[in-house]
């Protein structure tokens, strides 16, 4: 069950994108299946008992800590680090199985991927500190 922590965010992305392409009858979709993997995965190191286990597999992980390994990787290639840029460009592009079908970006240096991560919780609702402190850390979630 457990794959390379980058692989099981690779392997999600491209079931999810295969499933929702397939029920929009394969028209133009848009959408970043990196960025839902990370929130799912901040819903993930939430989780407790069975439904810890069903998301743990949907991501084809063994743990919590294969889901931070894996959003620390993507955190690291969405960062906005100037010096790195077409490095950073080109990093993006090996998460994504099909990348060599992709058209390659021109100039790179002109290029700025940000990655944004936040999770909104009902008025109310008490989250423990250490899932905060997860979250902060391994996540960079606000």
């Amino acid at each position: 069950m457990a794959v390379a922590s980058t692989e099981s965010f690779a392997h999600f992305g491209s079931k999810l994108f295969a499933t929702i392409t397939r029920e929009n009858n394969f028209q133009n979709v848009f959408l970043s299946p990196a960025s839902i993997a990370l929130a799912m995965s901040m819903c993930t190191a939430g989780a407790r008992h069975e439904t810890l286990k069903q998301m743990l597999k949907v991501f084809e992980v063994s743990s919590i800590k294969d889901l931070e390994n894996s959003a620390n990787h993507v955190m690291q290639v969405f960062s906005n680090n100037r010096e790195k840029k077409s490095s950073t460009i080109q990093s993006a592009t090996d998460l994504l199985p099909s990348a060599s079908d992709l058209p390659k970006v021109p100039n790179p240096s002109s290029v700025t991927l940000r990655l944004v991560n936040c999770l909104y919780v009902q008025k109310g609702f008490t989250i423990r500190d250490d899932y905060l402190d997860l979250l902060k850390h391994s996540f960079h979630s606000a």
